[in-house]
């Protein structure tokens, strides 16, 4: 390389370094220097240490590490001044074929060594002539005789399919991940180094007659290690023949986990398969998975090539993502797998395609197909109590910009005991959660049911979560009905009123007990209830919901009111500790979660900001409250709760340690 004329005086960098330094010292880098366009110039965690790509090459040119020279050279390399990245691929290549041309001495050259002293006769140096000095090169034993003196030879093997998985016989070139698959078997041999590989020499042609058809050196990348190790082929195998390896081993072992811990990088295959199990399970269980299957030896000398870190697990699920990303556009990606299901749905006759109603802003798709619909009617014809769970989560879906969280909904029923029988009628991404919005998703559903069926069929009950929205969208899209109406229905199912057919011919509103359990915890912690109050609420509550003698209901009630809603009671704390003590008749799935109370009420004071959008009891509905028949037979059985509801009136006297009259409307809204 021609000296640069850039060398000056002043404060800039080229005052400290000449250009032919700064190349000498990138090119260092090898098949990193790609790398260096991805790492930024400032410091943070990853870049303040020095064994950073741009802290490796200030530490080589001996200049001060700081985030000012780290920008200096990022400029330089990113602006393309002086041509700077041409020249460093030139510097590359001379070091390339300096390195190929040191393996064949050293490969076919130490078998040479004895015939050439056979036959080179001995020769008397004439004394009367000086002797001229031994030149110094990297080739002299006396500078760096421990690192060229072979420690130990081993060796490994390929079998036929091994071998045609790494080397192409078509093109005579290594295929994509042979680094990492001559890597796992260094590593099968008991090699703690973390290797990288060099560019490996294949013979071209047949002309070379004493030349080793392959060659490859790896070197230990830790700065304190200088173990070498020198893979060779002697012979090309045939196609279908095994394949045995030749390691040499130079150089010292020294490792310190300590002081200098490494890696090598996830690439290729490997990392293709790692993003999708991350991508599915998750980065943290992805890390277990491979800190159980790490070697301990490996993991003991500061070798974690089997184990990489949360943060590349993360980036390479994402790079998992991005890579089956059909389009950069969601929106024209979304088109695209429509049209494709749409082509591909040769047997469908009433509902083709799986993905439907597609919208942008609010975004909205709906997803079901016919083979699911059909599954479905099979399953309420069949069943004499059928059952259809809804409800929506947000932590599968990211944020969309300037658009509300985006949910996704999702209607399940289970055909069958066993736990794969768990079936999805209907699943919907929306972010629009209004009943206007939620009702066409229903609507839409119930349409194509009475399209493949020829009428609608209805399930026995919705299962839903809490949701006001939710619950009105339903029954205007199934029932068509509102919930005022639906409420007297009830009134006159528990009454008796009704024949099994007419029961049949409507579904009824379930409620998830879960979901109400955590709706009062909200409810009973912005309320700022006692905790141990709080607690024994909550197990009365999962009793109620349990229980299926309404005059048991209304009994516990008035229980309640007593208790909390009578100034003038003294043993309201000795009541209430005996109802709790009493053995009430809660399912195994409430018992296990009302043992857990601490985890619900941190949820509850985590969640309050959503209860103005969730929960039905928060808004102001007095008409739907009072119109209910359930509080009407309640005001008629206690008079004096007409007077605990209203937050106008006030007690002057006060004996009860218990009295609270927002319990008391929080139970009323219920």
């Amino acid at each position: 390389m021609a000296d640069s004329n850039i060398n000056k005086k002043g404060n800039d960098i080229w005052s400290l370094v000449t250009l032919d330094d700064l190349v000498a010292a990138i090119a260092s880098l090898g098949d990193r220097t790609d790398q260096l366009k991805g790492e930024t110039w400032r410091f943070n965690a990853k870049t303040r240490s020095q064994s950073s790509l741009w802290g490796e090459v200030i530490h080589k040119l001996k200049l001060n590490y700081n985030e000012k020279m780290r920008q200096s050279l990022y400029k330089i390399w990113h602006l393309e001044r002086h041509d700077i990245q041409d020249l460093v691929k030139k510097k590359k290549k001379v070091i390339d074929n300096n390195e190929v041309n040191e393996d064949d001495g050293d490969i076919n050259g130490i078998e040479d060594i004895s015939v050439a002293e056979r036959n080179n006769s001995k020769m008397h140096p004439n004394t009367s002539l000086p002797l001229a000095k031994r030149p110094i090169t990297r080739a002299n034993p006396d500078e760096n005789g421990a690192q060229k003196s072979v420690i130990t030879e081993i060796s490994f093997a390929f079998n036929a399919v091994e071998w045609k998985n790494t080397f192409s016989h078509t093109s005579q070139e290594m295929k994509d991940g042979w680094a990492k698959i001559f890597n796992d078997k260094l590593m099968s041999s008991g090699i703690e180094c973390t290797l990288k590989f060099k560019t490996p020499y294949i013979m071209e042609g047949k002309r070379k007659q004493r030349c080793k058809f392959f060659g490859c050196y790896a070197i230990c990348t830790r700065v304190k290690c200088t173990r070498k190790y020198q893979i060779i082929l002697r012979h090309q195998p045939d196609e279908n023949s095994s394949v045995l390896f030749l390691v040499r081993v130079f150089g010292e072992e020294n490792h310190n986990p300590a002081i200098e811990t490494a890696s090598r990088n996830l690439t290729g295959k490997h990392r293709f398969d790692v993003g999708k199990r991350a991508n599915e399970i998750g980065p943290l269980r992805v890390f277990r998975e491979l800190i159980n299957e790490a070697d301990e030896n490996l993991l003991a000398a500061g070798n974690y090539t089997q184990c990489p870190t949360i943060e590349v697990l993360k980036k390479a699920a994402s790079d998992y993502r991005e890579k089956m990303h059909i389009d950069e556009n969601i929106f024209q990606e979304c088109r695209m797998i429509r049209r494709a299901y749409l082509k591909d749905d040769t047997s469908s006759t009433y509902t083709k395609g799986y993905i439907h109603e597609m919208g942008e802003v609010p975004f909205r798709t709906h997803l079901y197909s016919e083979t699911q619909i059909e599954r479905y009617i099979n399953y309420v014809k069949n069943e004499k109590y059928s059952y259809v769970h809804i409800d929506a989560t947000g932590a599968v879906l990211k944020q969309m910009c300037e658009q509300k969280q985006p949910l996704l909904y999702a209607m399940i029923f289970k055909d069958g005991t066993d736990a794969n029988d768990t079936v999805p009628l209907a699943h919907s991404v929306l972010t629009d959660h209004t009943v206007p919005s939620l009702g066409y998703f229903f609507g839409k559903v119930a349409y194509n049911i009475t399209e493949v069926a020829g009428k609608l069929v209805l399930p026995s009950f919705f299962i839903i979560d809490f949701s006001a929205a939710t619950m009105n969208a339903v029954l205007q899209a199934f029932n068509i009905e509102s919930i005022n109406a639906h409420l007297n229905r009830c009134w006159n199912v528990v009454q008796g009123k009704y024949s099994s057919q007419e029961l049949r011919s409507l579904s009824f509103i379930h409620l998830c007990c879960c979901h109400v359990i955590h709706a009062m915890a909200r409810s009973l912690t912005t309320a700022r209830t006692d905790k141990k109050i709080r607690r024994a609420l909550l197990h009365i509550l999962a009793f109620m919901l349990c229980s299926n003698d309404i005059e048991q209901l209304y009994d516990t009630l008035g229980q309640m009111i007593n208790i909390f809603g009578d100034p003038n009671e003294k043993n309201a704390r000795e009541k209430l500790e005996q109802m709790v003590s009493l053995d009430l008749n809660v399912d195994e799935e409430s018992a296990s979660m009302l043992k857990n109370g601490k985890k619900i009420f941190k949820q509850a004071r985590r969640k309050k900001d959503e209860l103005g959008l969730m929960d039905e009891y928060l808004r102001s509905n007095a008409p739907i409250i009072h119109q209910s028949p359930f509080n009407k037979e309640a005001i008629r059985r206690y008079p004096n709760l007409t007077n605990l509801i209203n937050n106008k009136c006030k007690t002057h006297k006060i004996d009860n340690p218990l009295f609270s009259p927002s319990i008391i409307r929080i139970l009323y809204r219920w």
